[in-house]
């Protein structure tokens, strides 16, 4: 059971009218038609027309009809047209019954992580309730669909912006410094600037580094990706960059972008809901390329080098760590940064008064051509950052003390 988790795809996004569920549709068929048996779930709650798109026009017992024990597995699941591709239907409700107490969300992503089929796609629709963010948060690999309008764009970071911190509500309940500093975030916004991740975590440190460290590690895991629909032309990946921008500057969240899907100014509308997706078409091409690119992240084993195969370098920094202080009567400024390759380390000083008055380097933690070396560099820093200002907080950086 938990080797199907990996295989738990949700679609999602703030704004409706963005092509959701012909997204969830397309990328249904084309798991199935790349052998990966697959299994689509309607749980929109903007209407159950996904159905409509897999070619069935009476869908029978609904999913709500499983949890209230009024049809069996075998009852709500239906075959589609499509080999390899089955439905259920009607599952709306679940959201609305998932008790935030009763653990639920939980039990509804087990019994659908444990269905017989190797990927399970789920159409949330635009909602964004706590509800829908959490189930958004259990699963695997959630993917965002935006359009090119302005209103869809907004809509979809903050979308990302309430998952992150719903996420962060959730896995840190019972953690009062962290439940705080977020109360205060999130109902008390800075009307002069919007503030940042980083701010976040420069608060929570002032009072629990150890928790604001935990907070960065689950941050740092947190990548759904984006998937631009009904673009015009090539150029409007731009609103993924854009996106992908804010996130990154705002909530220190990496989307990764998965594709483009053009617009087909000849089928649009409810024509769409009759029109198969055709194998060689050009919609099925650009959701075989956005479903690729997600496997490809997903499974790096299948895209990375042949063995033996020199691997590209790193060139590009990891993006540096600060946080102000104020300890023992000084104003202080903690930086850590990654040298990159022309230093291959890992630098973290102490400021005060804009002069250095400590710092500690550490060696990469193995070569610059390793897959995974972006990603132990990350934790090398963190650690290494918020084990500076713990080390401050305590009093055990010698320098720091006062004569």
């Amino acid at each position: 059971m938990q080797s199907r988790r990996r295989n738990l795809w949700v679609i999602g996004g703030g704004k409706k009218g963005v092509g959701k569920t012909l997204v969830a549709a397309s990328i249904s068929m084309v798991l199935a038609r790349m052998g990966k048996p697959a299994i689509a779930v309607d749980a929109s709650t903007e209407g159950t027309n996904l159905q409509n798109y897999l070619g069935i026009t009476q869908a029978g017992p609904s999913f709500a009809d499983l949890l209230e024990n009024r049809a069996s597995e075998k009852d709500v699941l239906k075959n589609t047209a499509e080999p390899g591709l089955r439905l259920i239907a009607g599952a709306s409700g679940m959201l609305g019954m998932a008790n935030p107490q009763s653990g639920q969300r939980e039990r509804i992503v087990r019994f659908l992580a444990g269905l017989d089929a190797e990927y399970v796609v789920v159409d949330l629709g635009a909602a964004s309730s706590p509800h829908t963010l959490d189930f958004f948060n259990l699963c695997d690999e959630g993917i965002l669909i935006v359009t090119p309008d302005p209103l869809s764009m907004h809509h979809a970071y903050d979308f990302v912006r309430r998952a992150l911190y719903r996420n962060i509500q959730r896995k840190f309940a019972s953690v009062h410094s962290v439940q705080a500093v977020l109360k205060e975030f999130v109902e008390s916004p800075d009307a002069s600037r919007p503030r940042t991740m980083m701010d976040f975590y420069e608060q929570l440190c002032s009072t629990d580094p150890s928790s604001a460290d935990k907070v960065a590690a689950l941050v740092d895991n947190y990548r759904p990706h984006i998937l631009v629909n009904m673009a015009s032309s090539e150029q409007d990946q731009r609103v993924a960059e854009i996106i992908q921008s804010a996130s990154k500057k705002f909530l220190n969240v990496d989307l990764h972008s998965c594709g483009l899907i053009l617009s087909d100014p000849g089928v649009g509308g409810t024509a769409r809901q009759t029109v198969p997706l055709e194998p060689d078409g050009a919609l099925a091409k650009q959701v075989r390329q956005s479903v690729q690119s997600i496997l490809n992240r997903t499974l790096p084993e299948e895209s990375s080098p042949a063995a033996g195969a020199e691997r590209p370098p790193l060139t590009t920094p990891i993006m540096g760590l600060n946080h102000n202080l104020f300890v023992r009567g000084s104003a202080l400024h903690v930086q850590t940064e990654d040298m990159g390759n022309s230093g291959k380390c890992v630098i973290t000083q102490v400021f005060s008064d804009g002069e250095i008055v400590f710092s500690i380097k550490s060696e990469y933690p193995t070569t610059n051509t390793d897959p995974g070396t972006r990603t132990r560099l990350a934790e090398l820093m963190r650690k290494q950052h918020f084990d500076v200002i713990r080390d401050i907080e305590n009093g055990r950086i010698s320098a720091l003390r006062p004569a």
